[in-house]
């Protein structure tokens, strides 16, 4: 489970501890993105990890298909080292455990339906606890369960404050009053949302707190209501003008890329970040540089600047040298929809044909290398199955074909309901 600080949770993180120790068996974190529910909920499983719980994290915000039970069921299978789920809910009667259900609001609504029941059933387990996050509360649902919720709110001014400085690696004593005034000015802009703090960090590498604080007042009265949006692209452009003649001129030289006035126009790239919006929750590089049809080079730079942003976190697969890259839920729930429909259809036709490919190519090495390419099917699945999804949608021809292809993985994996549900939908269309 990744170790990451918070700030000025103190207060919420008892309240949640406090509830799942006593009556509550099912606790629900929502609010809006970017606002820490995630890295809460994991505070609160460390707690419980270090009293004898066993905690599993299922990750819900790239999943597409209908097994939402089954996956939940697989992680805890994992997490409490059992052969199988044969026993599973006579080992929740008897052994702590925290489940931490993350992302729910990504889910379909009858994924999520048969999902929630099952969550109910869960919770009437003696030893048993659940932590949800969502940007939806559920008690509609659960009110059975003796759910508890938390609307988690945006960082209070203080721990806001702490927070920005700790990514900056300063302390408050290093401010003088006017950029202490300045950095408060920008926090408040943007909520005290702790992602948009976080997009904001590395431009204040290059502008001052005074400059910054301008110039995002005035795009925020703009556009009050896409503050994410307007973050980004500001970040983005400071942070590509800022490095033009230093950072970029280093990694250039590193990379053996040579800066011209051409080049540079190039690196405009950095506004092809929407584009990412189409990949369910990441990729493999090549996928990425392929369908955004840029070079590696480019890429690098590009990564290395949402890496910084906290946007873009590296998954490595066991004996694959090539890192999936996952990405921040904001950047297919809020940027995605920022594009024109005409650049949607276009971005995601070459979407689903450079996954044609890669399917096509799984399919036909799984028998030379059986274990990697069973991982990397595995890693990519929700890219996979979405293609197979939207082409059903889109009429393409070779769908059925391709479908073949990825139901033999599917039923590999076990997923046979999965399957089902993938072959009705390819009848249902026919």
């Amino acid at each position: 489970m990744p170790a990451k600080k918070i700030f000025g949770r103190k207060l919420e993180l008892q309240q949640i501890e406090t509830a799942l120790k006593t009556k509550t068996h099912c606790f629900t974190i929502s609010g809006n993105n970017g606002n820490g529910k995630t890295s809460l909920a994991i505070e609160v499983g460390k707690k419980f990890a270090e009293q004898d719980f066993k905690v599993c994290l299922v990750d819900y915000s790239a999943f597409v298909g209908v097994e939402t039970v089954e996956l939940a069921i697989k992680e805890m299978v994992i997490s409490l080292e059992l052969e199988d789920d044969e026993n599973l809910e006579e080992t929740l009667n008897n052994t702590p455990i925290l489940l931490i259900l993350d992302q729910l609001s990504n889910l379909d609504s009858e994924p999520l339906q048969e999902l929630l029941a099952k969550i109910k059933q869960w919770s009437q387990l003696e030893q048993c606890r659940i932590i949800i996050t969502s940007q939806i509360n559920y008690d509609e649902y659960l009110a059975e369960t003796n759910n508890h919720h938390l609307e988690l709110s945006n960082l209070a001014a203080k721990p806001a404050l702490e927070y920005c400085l700790h990514l900056l690696n300063l302390s408050k004593q290093q401010l003088n009053s006017a950029e202490n005034k300045d950095l408060h000015t920008i926090l408040q802009l943007v909520d005290y949302n702790p992602l948009l703090i976080k997009i904001l960090v590395p431009v204040l590498q290059y502008y001052s707190p005074e400059q910054l604080a301008k110039y995002l007042l005035t795009l925020i009265n703009t556009s009050p209501s896409h503050k994410l949006w307007i973050v980004l692209n500001l970040s983005l452009e400071l942070y590509q003008e800022s490095t033009k003649n230093n950072l970029i001129n280093r990694l250039a030289k590193l990379l053996g890329l040579k800066i011209s006035e051409q080049q540079r126009l190039k690196l405009n790239i950095l506004r092809l970040v929407p584009y990412l919006g189409v990949f369910q929750g990441g990729a493999f590089e090549p996928e990425i540089i392929s369908i955004l049809d840029i070079s590696a080079k480019q890429w690098q730079l590009l990564c290395s600047a949402l890496t910084k942003m906290g946007l873009i976190e590296s998954e490595h697969v066991q004996d694959f040298r090539i890192p999936y890259l996952k990405f921040h839920p904001s950047l297919r729930n809020e940027l995605w929809s920022n594009l024109p429909i005409e650049l949607q259809v276009g971005i995601s036709s070459a979407y689903r044909w450079r996954y044609v490919q890669l399917i096509s190519y799984l399919f036909f090495e799984e028998g030379k290398n059986t274990e990697m390419i069973e991982l990397l099917a595995k890693q990519d699945l929700p890219n996979i199955l979405n293609t197979v999804y939207t082409a059903i949608y889109a009429k393409e021809k070779w769908n059925k074909k391709v479908a073949n292809y990825v139901d033999l993985f599917l039923k590999r994996f076990g997923m046979y309901k999965e399957s089902v549900a993938m072959n009705q939908r390819l009848n249902d269309d026919l």
